[in-house]
């Protein structure tokens, strides 16, 4: 069941959302965001569920590249200090923050393929989709 959009509309929607996927295909970090980015510059004049479809997905891409930079550098540095501390007492500890904070970027890494997929079906059904956890940076 779809909403009163056209079939080409919610493509165009779609179409914003199914970038963040190439990353299965294609092992090329960052890749996602400038095929976004031109999806949403060539089409969000077409109508604006297009135009409000490709703001959500570059402000969910910019965020959890955000998030997982953080968590990338969490890692870096927990690894750091748990390699130096080898002969402490503290080194059983550091090792499962260095382990957790390292399965936290995979987790991200497929929360965001999960909600991704999600968005792609509400686009396909004509919904105005807003993913969790995102920071608002075009309005």
């Amino acid at each position: 069941m779809s909403s009163g959009l056209d079939r080409n509309v919610r493509l165009w929607g779609m179409a914003c959302h199914l970038p963040l996927f190439l990353c299965l295909i294609v092992p090329v970090p960052l890749l996602s965001l400038p095929i976004t980015l031109g999806i949403w510059l060539s089409q969000r004049s077409l109508h604006p569920f297009v135009d409000d479809q490709g703001k959500e997905s570059l402000n969910f891409q910019l965020s959890f590249l955000l998030y997982q930079i953080v968590g990338i550098l969490l890692f870096l540095l927990l690894a750091s200090v748990t390699c130096t501390a080898a002969s402490t007492n503290v080194y059983g500890t550091l090792l499962a923050l260095t382990v957790g904070s390292f399965l936290l970027v995979v987790g991200m890494f497929l929360l965001q393929l999960l909600l991704a997929l999600v968005a792609v079906v509400r686009a396909e059904k004509g919904e105005m989709y807003r993913y969790p956890y995102t920071i608002r940076f075009l309005k």
